[in-house]
């Protein structure tokens, strides 16, 4: 299906398949072979009221390979600005974001017998996050290491709340309180990292601490064995053209070799799109790619933020007909 959402300021489209969720937001069983999303050819742009405002797009599944592409390829090159400079962007923007809206695709295809003690199977799940503000904002993710289950967190002023598994919103802490799950050595960050991104990419908001930042300097110190490579790819997008920036992670040890790539968007400065191969000791490969939209000037009706959605359609239905 097509899926349309207009605002005062922008619209996007989204072409996705209907996702059967597991309460809120979950995994979905998929057919033998998962859509595998590759980078698309529309990145992110500037809003504006007379053309779509999106960032990805449903395509077709890869052919049989690898979901990376290796460095220098396909109209990757040598980045022109500092991967840091990136980074630090990268994790200053969804504080300073007003009125966003995000909706992201994990494909996942995990193999019977692998050795990341990790539920296999291949299906899909959606992940959304809305800010109002730095302040107020709501974080719906997959953790890909606890089985695919639908976690979120939320904002709403000087409390954070956290949403507990079979009831609803805890009693909340201060923000700047720390997560309790994100690591403080850098080995185990980046040894985790493939199975923690979908939340960790979100700890700007969720506590303030650094993200993008914190991988650029573990990936680029070889933390764990890792070769890093920082590229750029631009992408037309009718008479303008949007920088893709991309961090690539090779790495081989204890027998296992991963390469993940991490692609963010040089406008918005905004994660589009996550991939990751992951042959372990035994052989069994786990292919994991997340790709994520974003729109802008979404005015959120007062309370709406609490209460969890499926995605752009459930916000639709905040709008009071202001589309």
């Amino acid at each position: 299906m097509t899926v349309r959402f207009m605002t005062t300021t922008s619209r996007c489209a989204l072409a996705i398949a209907t996702l059967a969720l597991v309460g809120c937001f979950g995994p979905k069983k998929a057919d033998p072979q998962p859509a595998d999303p590759k980078l698309p050819t529309q990145g992110t742009e500037q809003p504006n009221p007379t053309e779509p405002d999106k960032t990805t797009e449903s395509t077709p599944a890869p052919a049989p390979g690898p979901l990376v592409t290796p460095k220098g390829q396909q109209g990757w090159s040598d980045a022109k600005k500092g991967a840091l400079e990136v980074a630090k962007l990268a994790d200053q923007s969804p504080k300073a974001m007003k009125e966003a809206f995000s909706q992201s695709e994990l494909s996942f295809a995990i193999p019977v017998g692998n050795r990341l003690n990790l539920p296999s199977g291949q299906g899909k799940a959606v992940g959304v996050v809305r800010i109002q503000d730095g302040d107020q904002w709501t974080v719906q993710y997959m953790a890909i290491a606890e089985g695919m289950q639908g976690k979120a967190m939320r904002r709403e002023g000087d409390k954070r709340f956290e949403l507990v598994p079979g009831k609803n919103w805890d009693s909340g802490k201060s923000p700047k309180s720390p997560t309790s799950d994100y690591p403080a050595s850098d080995l185990e960050f980046v040894e985790k990292w493939p199975l923690a991104f979908t939340k960790w990419m979100h700890q700007p908001l969720l506590d303030g601490r650094s993200f993008w930042e914190r991988t650029v300097k573990a990936w680029s110190s070889g933390v764990g064995g890792t070769k890093f490579t920082f590229e750029e790819r631009p992408t037309k997008l009718g008479e303008r053209t949007v920088t893709h920036y991309r961090l690539l992670a090779e790495t081989e040890a204890k027998g296992e070799k991963r390469t993940i790539e991490a692609v963010i968007d040089g406008n918005r400065m905004v994660p589009v799109a996550v991939r990751c191969d992951w042959v372990d000791a035994g052989g069994q490969e786990t292919r994991i790619a997340w790709q994520a939209f974003w729109a802008f000037g979404i005015q959120y009706e007062p309370g709406s933020l609490a209460t969890l959605v499926n995605g752009i359609e459930d916000v639709q239905a905040t709008q009071n007909g202001k589309r």
